[in-house]
């Protein structure tokens, strides 16, 4: 077993020539991206194909981009993907909770983890997020 929270694999990914409804870049892993999470307990494994923007962060705020934008890749792949999936074994709260986990691995300052997992805990997901009841 993992003692400690790692990412297994390294983040590859390609550009795609689409973007996403709100005009990202989108981006495809080339190979599976495995992460062992103490918050989840368990791997979570990344399948190669998987299409994300990384983090979302607005950018009609030009602040939240500078703060925030360009960042934490792997750790936004991630919780794009346990978004995007909700599999049973999550929760929304966890989702987030592992966002902040994981981008603590990629050497992410304490004021820009606490910033992008606020932004989530409070905005992130709210339409799509299966009931927590």
């Amino acid at each position: 077993g993992y003692s400690v929270s790692e990412f297994l694999t390294p983040l590859r990914v390609e550009k795609l020539h689409t973007r996403s409804r709100q005009g990202r870049a989108l981006w495809r892993l080339t190979s599976p991206l495995l992460y062992h999470s103490d918050v989840l307990q368990r791997v979570v494994t990344v399948p190669a194909e998987f299409i994300t923007d990384f983090a979302t962060v607005p950018r009609f705020l030009p602040i939240s981009w500078w703060l925030a934008g360009d960042t934490a890749h792997g750790a936004a792949t991630l919780h794009d993907y346990l978004y995007t999936t909700q599999p049973p074994w999550v929760t929304k709260a966890l989702a987030d909770a592992m966002f902040y986990e994981a981008m603590s691995l990629n050497g992410e300052p304490a004021w820009r983890r606490w910033l992008m997992w606020k932004a989530v805990s409070l905005f992130g997901g709210l339409r799509v997020w299966r009931s927590e009841s």
